[in-house]
C-alpha cells in the first residue's frame, strides 16, 4: 500500500508541477528537506516569488503566516484557519519530502498558488488588511503557534493536502481531476458551501471567442459542437467533446478561465453560457465549508477529518 501511494503522490507531482520541472531541474535529498522543516526555530524557508523572480528567505512561522494569509480569509474563525495552518504545513512538507522537487539547492516552493501555494510578505499583509493588519497577523501568529509541527498524514507520510476555496456542496475524487485514485482525496460532504454568495458563476462566450481559443477544433460554430461527455455524480466534468476533440474538464477550465471544473453548458444558435459552481479543482479541504463547520462548534481536528478521511495528525 505505501508503495502504491508513493506512486500516486509521485504522478499528482508530476501533474500539478510540470511548469516548474523544465524552469530548473536539480536534485535534494527527503533527509535534508526533513531537517529543514524539523527545525522550526532555526530551519529557513525558501520563497520563489513569481512576479519578481526574486528567492525569499523566512523562517518556518513566518512562511506559514504569509502562506495562510494569502491562501484563505483572515476574517475566517480561528478553527478554520487553524485547519488551513496545518493543511499549509503538510502541503509544504510533502513538497520537500517527495522526490526530486525542483528547485533544490535554489528554493523550496514557489508563491504561485495555481502551482504550490500561496504565500504574502508583510509588505503585502498590510497592502491587503490596512488598518486591520495589526489584529490580523497577531490572530495567524497565534494559529500558527497553537498548530506548531503538526500535520495530517496517510501511513506516517506527510498528504498531499490540497484546499480550495468552495465545492458545489461535495468535494471531488483525485481520480475525477487528476486521473489517479489517492484514498483521502475523496468525495466528502460540504457543508455550509451551497451557503456561499460566490457558489454559482457564469461565462458567456461567442462561437468566434471560442473558435480563437480552440486551436485545432475545428467547427466551433454550431451548438452541437461543445458539450460535456461525461461528469461525476456531484457534477465535476470529466470530459467535454470539442469540435473533433475531446479535452477533460479541468484543462477546459484552465482554458477558458472558468473558477471550477463543475460546470454546465448551454449552447444556442449565437452564444455558449458556462455555469459555473464552485471555486476551485474540489479536491481536499473547501476553506468556505471549513469555516461553516467551524462555526458550528468543529474544531479544526475535526475539519480536518472530515476532509481527509483516513488520515490523522502527528506532530515532528
Amino acid at each position: 500500500m505505501k508503495n502504491y501511494l508513493l506512486s500516486a503522490l509521485f504522478l499528482c507531482f508530476l501533474i500539478a508541477f510540470a511548469p516548474f520541472l523544465t524552469l530548473i531541474s536539480l536534485e535534494t535529498e527527503a533527509e535534508d528537506a526533513t531537517v529543514q522543516i524539523n527545525d522550526r526555530a532555526d530551519g529557513k524557508i525558501r520563497v520563489l516569488q513569481v512576479s519578481s523572480s526574486r528567492i525569499l528567505e523566512t523562517d518556518i512561522t513566518e512562511y506559514l503566516i504569509g502562506a495562510v494569509a494569502s491562501e484563505m480569509p483572515a476574517s475566517f474563525s480561528e478553527e478554520a484557519l487553524k485547519a488551513q495552518a496545518v493543511a499549509s504545513y503538510t502541503y509544504l512538507k510533502w513538497i520537500l519530502m517527495t522526490a526530486d522537487n525542483p528547485p533544490a539547492e535554489l528554493w523550496d516552493i514557489s508563491d504561485d498558488s495555481n502551482t504550490h501555494q500561496g504565500f504574502l510578505t508583510k509588505e503585502q499583509m498590510k497592502e491587503r488588511w490596512g488598518e486591520k493588519y495589526d489584529t490580523y497577523y497577531s490572530k495567524l501568529k497565534r494559529v500558527i503557534e497553537e498548530t506548531e509541527n503538526e500535520y495530517i498524514a496517510y501511513e506516517n507520510e506527510p498528504i498531499l493536502a490540497v484546499f480550495h476555496a468552495i465545492s458545489s456542496g461535495r468535494t471531488s475524487y483525485s481520480k475525477d481531476v487528476w486521473g489517479n485514485s489517492i484514498p483521502y482525496l475523496i468525495s466528502v460532504d460540504a457543508p455550509g458551501d451551497k451557503l456561499s454568495p460566490e457558489l454559482i458563476s457564469t461565462n458567456t462566450f461567442t462561437y468566434e471567442e471560442l473558435s480563437a481559443l480552440f486551436e485545432g477544433a475545428d467547427g466551433i460554430d454550431k451548438k452541437d459542437r461543445i458539450k460535456i461527455i461525461s461528469s461525476a455524480e456531484n457534477g465535476y466534468v470529466k470530459e467535454v467533446s470539442v469540435g473533433n476533440s475531446t479535452m477533460s474538464g479541468t484543462e477546459l477550465k484552465a482554458l477558458l478561465k472558468l473558477k471550477s471544473p463543475n460546470f454546465t453548458i448551454k449552447a444556442t444558435d449565437s452564444k455558449v453560457e458556462f455555469t459555473v459552481y464552485g471555486k476551485g479543482h474540489g479536491l481536499g479541504m473547501s476553506q468556505y465549508s471549513a469555516d461553516f463547520m467551524a462555526r458550528q462548534g468543529y474544531n479544526y481536528k475535526e475539519i480536518l477529518e472530515h476532509f481527509y478521511p483516513g488520515t490523522e495528525l502527528l506532530t515532528d
